[in-house]
């Protein structure tokens, strides 16, 4: 058994001050900037920041006890708030029904993630394209930024999708607060100069402080510079969200699609931040179970969403926690914050807040988040343009929808390379990507650049026969990719055995592996010659007969 799947209780017992020291480190460092992001992505989800804290201390506590990785914090995040807040605002604008929408919402999407991890199905979540993610992550970032930019500015954004909020913002620019706006710009140059010359101070934690204590000072309030005004003690307690079984309904669309973000983020950043070489790595089932019930946790005490918070989890992984306790230290910071220094918000200007946010949710849009490949970035514009344009559900189901198509596209269109040995090895390659390959006269090899399948049997079979046109004796296929192989592949090459058979062409397999060997076997391609891989084919037709030796790919 590693590291990461023993108990919290044995590795407390088994590691010594050192390492508590340690632990307790990388708690300090991960609060640091995790305190600070809950009170602002409280407002991204439209709630009041002491909500949360509420969820906090029992996400993190649930996850360490659950998940895969010690160096994974979760809690609240820019995403996964901004796609609660924007599903819940859509069915009320009251402040009140929005705190226990948010809180239904999380407890829906960790039923949902638990079912799915119970079912064994957690590779549904593999087939969302990464680039499909970055575009939907970037397209959440504008939406965010177009409300965020509104409170810094002191105006209305309004509703509606965010072309429209962006050009009543640009409208009503005449009328914005000049001093919130620079107080809220003053704070967003701080944290990209602190970011850029100071990567190692806690920037939002000290832009969080010194609003508040400039804003104490100088009495903002009475300058028109909105506020978060009194923010009561934050512990958890039994909070279920009070709401109607026709909100619950409401909410189910949106549940599945944040379990989706939740899953997607979590997941990744687990396998990112693995640490243990020795270990399977996070498992799908596991990860679905613990972040499934650390939504749950958090939604009964009255939070939103949550999911791994990648920045925090980061600053926490460099800190190098060396038990499963760090995230324990972590709740018991944020627990001592929200029960005896909430007041200390009360101050804190909304236009800072704002500026925290958009500076979060900046590397979402950065250049180096999108990929070069000119088709990933044409599937993460896609995605993009489709969030901003038709809303944060639509786009993510426009992006799931359109990585399944790109993912039946490319599994239905295989390339069939031929192949030819590199001089002085037993090594068969592609002859087109490495010229100085040779080829057997009177021998074609060929080799799908995938797994054979009902879906592309008949088009990779169409490629086989044109490569086969030329003066070839023999076609070995290498069935390499297949570990197993079924009934309409097998009628799909016996029709090729007897296309090329008429030609004068016979069929060999090659590199087939049990399963589809068991398949063959009970097809009518059981007396097709099969070979163990495509050398034992080349000497097999060597020794065949005489032939005229080997040729250059060019002939």
């Amino acid at each position: 058994m590693s590291a990461r799947d023993r108990p919290v209780r044995s590795g407390a017992s088994a590691h010594g001050t050192g390492m508590w020291r340690a632990d307790v480190l990388a708690a300090l460092t991960a609060c640091a900037i995790f305190v600070p992001e809950c009170v602002a992505y409280a407002g991204a989800a439209g709630v009041p920041p002491q909500h949360a804290l509420y969820a906090a201390p029992v996400s993190l506590v649930v996850y360490a006890l659950l998940g895969s990785s010690r160096r994974v914090v979760v809690g609240a995040t820019a995403a996964v708030a901004v796609f609660s807040g924007a599903t819940v605002s859509a069915l009320s604008s009251d402040p009140a029904t929005i705190v226990q929408l948010s809180a239904a919402l999380a407890v829906l999407t960790g039923m949902i993630l638990l079912v799915i991890g119970a079912a064994g199905a957690g590779f549904v979540g593999d087939f969302l394209e990464p680039a499909a993610l970055v575009g939907f992550l970037a397209g959440l970032a504008l939406v965010v930024g177009v409300g965020q930019t509104a409170h810094l500015l002191g105006v209305d954004a309004g509703g509606g999708e965010p072309p429209r909020r962006a050009w009543r913002v640009a409208a009503e620019l005449p009328d914005a607060s000049v001093a919130g706006a620079a107080v809220g710009l003053t704070a967003l140059a701080l944290l990209i100069l602190m970011d850029y010359f100071l990567p190692r101070v806690p920037g939002v934690l000290l832009v969080l402080v010194l609003g508040t204590a400039a804003s104490s000072a100088g009495h903002f309030a009475r300058h028109g510079i909105a506020v978060v005004g009194d923010v009561p003690a934050a512990y958890p307690a039994l909070r279920p969200p009070d709401v109607g079984w026709d909100a619950w309904v409401s909410l189910g669309g949106g549940a599945a699609g944040m379990a989706l973000i939740v899953y997607a983020v979590g997941f990744s950043l687990a396998v990112r931040l693995d640490e243990d070489p020795a270990s399977a790595g996070p498992q799908p089932g596991r990860e679905m179970a613990a972040l499934g019930l650390a939504n749950i946790g958090a939604g009964l005490v009255g939070g939103f969403g949550v999911t791994a918070n990648p920045a925090v989890s980061a600053a926490a992984a460099k800190a190098v926690p060396r038990t499963r306790l760090m995230p324990m230290f972590a709740a018991g910071i944020v627990l001592v914050v929200g029960a005896s220094l909430t007041p200390l918000l009360a101050s804190l200007p909304q236009p800072v807040l704002a500026a925290i946010v958009l500076f979060a949710v900046r590397g979402f849009l950065a250049p180096s988040a999108f990929p070069r490949d000119r088709r990933d970035l044409a599937v993460a514009a896609t995605s993009l343009v489709g969030v901003v344009t038709i809303g944060l559900l639509p786009g993510l189901l426009l992006s799931a929808a359109l990585s399944l198509l790109l993912f039946l596209g490319e599994a239905t269109r295989l390339r069939v390379a031929r192949l030819g040995r590199l001089p002085g090895t037993h090594a068969y390659v592609d002859v087109v990507r490495h010229p100085a390959a040779e080829e057997v006269a009177g021998l074609l090899i060929v080799r799908p650049n995938g797994a054979l399948f009902y879906g592309n049997a008949r088009h990779t079979v169409a490629a086989i026969k044109a490569a086969a046109r030329g003066p070839a004796q023999v076609v070995v296929l290498d069935l390499g990719a297949n570990f197993h192989i079924d009934q309409p592949s097998l009628d799909a090459l016996d029709r090729l055995r007897t296309d090329l058979g008429r030609s004068g062409v016979r069929l060999w397999l090659a590199h087939v592996h049990h399963g589809t060997a068991d398949a063959v076997a009970r097809s009518r391609l059981a007396d097709a010659p099969a070979w163990l891989d495509v050398d034992t084919a080349v000497r097999a037709f060597r020794a065949s007969g005489p032939q005229a030796g080997t040729r250059r790919p060019d002939g």
